[in-house]
């Protein structure tokens, strides 16, 4: 079994380690493009503005994946949108489908849809049951999956209106920033570099909002967006075993 996933601040993580128990766990962001076999495949990934992020939808794109069955477990803050649809889609550009697909909501990270603490801690304390009834269905070979349409479009509506509205895309660290590089280590793109002693944002970003909530002080901006210590928010990840 071979599980893929993309995470930014370790929903995907969280759920893919649970569900890959016994398996081989992948992160997305470390692993090169490549021709992939196994008896079961599976992806684990956050929902952006309903669609997948980049970094997984040019993987899939640029890779191969041979499976007797192939499934795909969405994260999100409130609906799975047309990420599963996508994933199926590429997959069948390449000779293969989705057998399974299905989607566990988690605290949002986006910070425009605030989850509650209430909602949070409620959320998380859930996890490991919500997990082990999908790793029940995967288990059981389940087939669920029919595909659809993927709107593109209203994916390319949604980025731009959070661009425009909360200039998402205009990435900055405050005179706050103490150059300890933390950002730069974390980003899966490696889109930001440390600069005249501050962090210095490129045009790769796949918009996984790691840097921005585990910044240790707080300094880095996305336009109108900002946390503090209340709002921000990385998943309480259990320690990865030391084999």
């Amino acid at each position: 079994m071979k599980i893929f996933y993309f995470s930014g601040t370790g929903n995907s993580e969280s759920v893919a380690r649970k569900l890959g128990a016994g398996g081989e766990c992948i992160n997305i962001a470390a692993c090169e493009n490549g021709s992939f076999e196994d008896e079961e495949i599976g992806f684990v990934f956050p929902v952006y503005c309903g669609g997948l992020p980049d970094i997984v939808r040019e993987f899939i794109e640029a890779s191969s994946f041979s499976a007797r069955y192939i499934w795909a477990v969405a994260t999100c803050g409130g609906s799975e949108g047309d990420s599963l649809k996508e994933t199926d889609f590429l997959l069948r550009q390449k000779g293969f489908k989705l057998d399974y697909g299905a989607s566990i909501v988690l605290p949002d990270n986006c910070i425009i849809f605030k989850t509650s603490p209430e909602k949070r801690e409620k959320l998380l304390t859930s996890e490991d049951n919500r997990v082990k009834a999908l790793r029940a269905d995967i288990d059981g070979r389940v087939i669920n999956f029919k595909g659809g349409k993927v709107h593109c479009f209203a994916r390319r509506v949604m980025w731009g209106a959070m661009n425009t509205v909360y200039g998402l895309n205009k990435k900055t660290a405050s005179d706050k920033c103490v150059a300890c590089g933390k950002c730069a280590d974390l980003c899966p793109c490696g889109n930001i570099e440390i600069k005249n002693g501050k962090a210095v944002f490129g045009s790769n970003c796949t918009q996984c909002f790691s840097c921005i909530h585990r910044c240790p002080v707080h300094a880095i901006s996305f336009g109108r967006l900002r946390v503090d210590d209340k709002t921000a928010y990385v998943h309480p990840l259990p320690e990865k075993p030391n084999n």
